[in-house]
């Protein structure tokens, strides 16, 4: 599966891998066993909410940035949807996820997730990819609508990754918004 993850929750990830989060065992995951595409866009959003929000040395951005750019890199099209979203940003993080061939757009942004059928592909939260992953066989990869069925389908309380208990659909650090 090829899973575009909006900057927040790439932030959100590096941000809780020493306590462990949703976010954070989505990225792993994703380096592991799918495809992870990474946006322009997120990534010079990412290196300025490192230093700014998480107070990372130069070095850290740098190493973040260099493992960010071992993956598959979406150049920012020339052009958006124009899905009239209310944050012009978020209109090209999803150009960029559709540049990419995505299969799923992963964000904590509730005006992205509200786009519903409006939306040119499947738009989660972290926990509504986890959840997802965590009802489908492993290793098996999902049609555009099995996915969608998936994602849209129950919504039944699946256990967290986690040790300490599920947090918010973001796993967001204190401070980060």
């Amino acid at each position: 599966m090829k899973i575009y993850f909006d900057t927040h929750v790439v932030l959100a990830a590096f941000a809780a891998f020493a306590t462990r989060g949703v976010c954070a065992d989505l990225f792993a995951h994703g380096l592991l066993e799918h495809e992870l595409l990474v946006g322009e866009a997120v990534i010079r959003e990412l290196r300025s909410k490192l230093r700014t929000k998480l107070k990372l040395p130069k070095t850290g951005i740098d190493e973040i940035e260099a493992l960010l750019l071992n993956q598959v890199v979406v150049s920012t099209p020339t052009e958006h949807l124009n899905l009239n979203i209310s944050d012009p940003d978020d209109e090209w993080v999803v150009a960029e996820a559709m540049a990419g061939d995505a299969d799923v757009l992963v964000t904590g942004d509730a005006s992205l997730q509200k786009l519903g059928k409006r939306a040119p592909l499947p738009i989660v939260s972290p926990r509504g990819l986890w959840d997802v992953l965590r009802r489908t066989e492993p290793h098996r990869q999902l049609s555009p609508r099995e996915f969608n069925e998936a994602a849209l389908g129950s919504s039944a309380s699946i256990p967290c990754p986690r040790a300490r208990g599920c947090g918010s659909d973001t796993d967001t650090a204190p401070g980060i918004a």
